[in-house]
């Protein structure tokens, strides 16, 4: 289970980071454009990128604080974690 909420949040945040930058990409562009044809372009992709950008990264958020977080003192085959105590 902990390995599927890993997954599922790095998928959810590799989406909001997608589109974050694909927002980022198409500024250039944007402003090659009149101010009638920017705001006509704008109510095309804002529902978009709110939907896909927001409600990923929301989720994403959600996920990651249901998953506990690593140990950093401990390590899986570490011969500390598997020392005994000294005397």
């Amino acid at each position: 289970m902990l390995n599927f909420l890993q997954i599922l949040t790095a998928l959810l945040i590799s989406v909001a980071m997608a589109m974050a930058l694909a927002h980022a990409l198409e500024f250039p562009g944007k402003m090659r454009l009149t101010k009638e044809a920017y705001f006509a372009t704008q109510s095309i992709y804002y529902p978009g990128f709110t939907v896909g950008g927001g409600k990923s990264e929301a989720r994403s958020q959600n996920t990651a604080s249901l998953s506990p977080p690593p140990s950093p003192l401990v390590r899986r085959g570490s011969r500390a974690a598997s020392s005994p105590p000294p005397p």
